[in-house]
């Protein structure tokens, strides 16, 4: 059976059809009139006949997908077993002869002979019925009528016939577009005759066929590693796909449109661009992305990598591996730095697993900061705040503005609900951590309150809330209570100073990212670089085995820069892949100021401390 990279291949179709059994010779006959369609279809301009299906050709607008013999198909298997049992195909296919389709398809001539030397007549429709009747060596049953060329009827009568068979993917769409414009059809033409057919329907399906074969298996599920929860293929839709296709195209670009903001033509065919669809497809099955969300997270990460080449930065997996834990103290942000660390080959760069972006670090140990001596001119007699009293109320401080900041991120996306799917997940990790429970009621249940009261989410209880909520029946009520309540059991968690974040921070700091935005603060930066520390070096414990071979690796950096300077030179075209997402990008910023905006009379009136709010809702609870 042909492959499925051979699919949109057209030699491997006429090779296919080539070697299928050859049929016994037909010639043209005017079908018995029982044959026809009788006097309500009846058309004087057609005729039933019966053809050597070897001397049909094929519409070449059509996917040659369609004209390859597919066992696995069930509904290829079903008609090839009935047109067994018939000695034919019962239901005609629509031809035209050669000269009429040739009159109107010129620039179709050449190919055709290529493809079918000898051939006499075009299929409009029925490709299948054809290449069965070859497999089966039984005559082609097949309607002859030239009048269907009229007006681009051919196409109308083929994008018909094809729009209701199950077999016919969204990828088998857009060849037959694509070849109906390669052969002077302009897609403006296609929009007027095609029903049901616009002009954006045809930009999404273009876009198909800029995608790498491991997307489009995706695509098509067939992809082994892109699996659902039960380990199964599963199908990424056409239309995340067409954004893949269309924000990170690979292919030869289309060189009759100019070059915008919006569309430019760019070569597509490097080595970065096909890893780039990789990466985004990656994103989407790991991260639980949306294609928009991958795109522009590759897109950043081109970008970065582009410009750490620029300053000659080694890019690294990650700056705490290579640093330590204090990496932070290490980061480089000034442009006299950055040339300084460069010069002296000790710049490294790390891609933000978060967004894309780039940050730059410097390996030599950073000078110590001088600490100016207090003065003060205050008669008080009140004595000075001892090191200790004052580098607990920075970190007080440090703690509150991270808190607050995370607050105003935590009400914005609690009015964005995640997908029954997500938020299942969502509930089930938090049912085995610990965090359902929390989720309940106490402290965390408090937050959540707070949070539906200050977001102004809907049904407002008042301060029966968590009564009402547990006493509710609506699915839907409890769809956003469930949400809320799950965002204030890991936002309770981050709070319990006690605590040394973990997995489960890193976790909650990754919906924060992925559905807020959310940057986190230099304070919260530190706890988070210390939970990865910790996760990996419990891994490591676990697989000592591994931490000597990433020893080894680490003993030879000359290949790693290698590697990252080839990567670096493959994302020359990020700046001009970035555009296309510049406006998407624009556009989500303002939708994210106009939330602020809502929210922000809200986050006037909130407490400064929302934990002793909590812990007053949990004494009036006790009471």
């Amino acid at each position: 059976m042909t492959s499925t990279a051979d699919l949109f291949n057209t030699d491997s179709v006429e090779n296919a059809l080539r070697d299928a059994t050859p049929a016994d010779d037909v010639t043209e006959a005017a079908a018995p009139e029982s044959a026809g369609f009788g006097d309500d279809t009846a058309d004087r301009n057609s005729k039933v006949v019966f053809l050597d299906p070897k001397k049909v050709a094929p519409h070449p607008f059509n996917a040659p997908s369609r004209s390859v013999a597919d066992p696995k198909d069930p509904e290829y298997a079903k008609l090839k077993e009935d047109v067994s049992k018939q000695g034919g195909n019962r239901v005609p296919a629509l031809v035209v002869t050669k000269a009429a389709f040739l009159t109107i398809r010129p620039n179709c001539a050449d190919e055709l002979e290529k493809l079918w030397p000898g051939y006499t007549h075009v299929g409009v429709y029925g490709a299948r019925r054809r290449i069965v009747a070859i497999e089966t060596r039984t005559p082609f049953k097949a309607e002859l009528d030239d009048s269907v060329m009229q007006d681009d009827g051919d196409l109308v009568a083929l994008a018909t016939e094809n729009k209701h068979r199950k077999s016919f993917s969204e990828l088998d769409e857009a060849l037959m577009y694509k070849k109906s414009i390669d052969a002077g059809v302009s897609q403006r033409q296609l929009v007027k005759i095609l029903p049901g057919v616009s002009q954006p329907t045809i930009s999404r399906r273009l876009a198909l066929l800029m995608l790498v074969p491991e997307v489009k298996d995706a695509m098509l599920g067939r992809n082994k590693a892109f699996k659902d929860v039960n380990n199964n293929p599963k199908k990424l839709p056409g239309a995340e796909a067409a954004i893949i296709g269309g924000k990170l195209p690979y292919g030869e670009p289309d060189k009759t449109k100019r070059p915008t903001k919006k569309n430019l033509v760019v070569p597509e065919t490097t080595r970065a661009r096909y890893e780039a669809q990789l990466d985004a497809l990656n994103r989407i099955h790991t991260k639980g992305d949306n294609a928009t969300d991958a795109c522009e997270y590759v897109t950043r990460k081109l970008a970065g990598l582009a410009e750490a080449r620029k300053a000659k930065a080694k890019v690294v997996e990650s700056a705490w591996k290579t640093i330590g834990v204090d990496y932070l103290s290490h980061r480089v942000t000034d442009s006299a730095a950055l040339k300084k660390a460069a010069e002296n080959k000790t710049l490294i760069a790390e891609t933000s697993d978060r967004d894309g972006a780039i940050s730059y670090y410097t390996t030599a140990k950073p000078k110590p900061k001088s600490t100016p001596k207090p003065t003060s001119t205050s008669t008080s007699t009140k004595p000075a705040p001892t090191a200790r009293e004052d580098a607990a109320k920075q970190e007080a401080k440090r703690e509150k503005e991270a808190r607050e900041g995370r607050w105003e991120v935590l009400m914005k996306i609690a009015k964005k609900q995640p997908s029954a799917d997500d938020l299942f997940a969502l509930m089930c990790r938090q049912a085995h951590n610990g965090m359902g429970q929390t989720a309940g009621g106490g402290l965390g249940g408090g937050i959540a309150e707070k949070l539906c009261h200050q977001a102004n989410i809907g049904p407002n209880f008042g301060n029966e809330w968590r009564a009402q909520m547990a006493a509710n029946t609506d699915p839907a009520v409890d769809k956003i209570g469930a949400w809320v309540r799950a965002l204030g059991a890991m936002e309770f968690t981050a709070r319990q100073k006690e605590r040394t974040w973990d997995g489960l921070d890193l976790a909650y700091f990754e919906i924060l990212a992925k559905r807020g935005k959310h940057e986190p603060t230099e304070w919260e930066e530190e706890r988070l670089a210390k939970a990865r520390h910790k996760i990996e070096e419990a891994a490591r414990a676990e697989n000592p085995d591994d931490a000597d071979e990433d020893a080894d690796d680490a003993d030879e950096p000359d290949e790693d820069a290698d590697d990252a300077d080839e990567d670096a030179d493959d994302a020359d075209d990020a700046d001009d892949a970035e555009a296309d997402t510049a406006e998407d990008a624009d556009e989500a910023d303002e939708d994210a100021d106009d939330a602020e905006a809502d929210t922000a009379e809200d986050a006037d009136e909130a407490d400064e401390d929302d934990a002793d709010d909590a812990e007053a809702d949990t004494a009036e609870d006790a009471d």
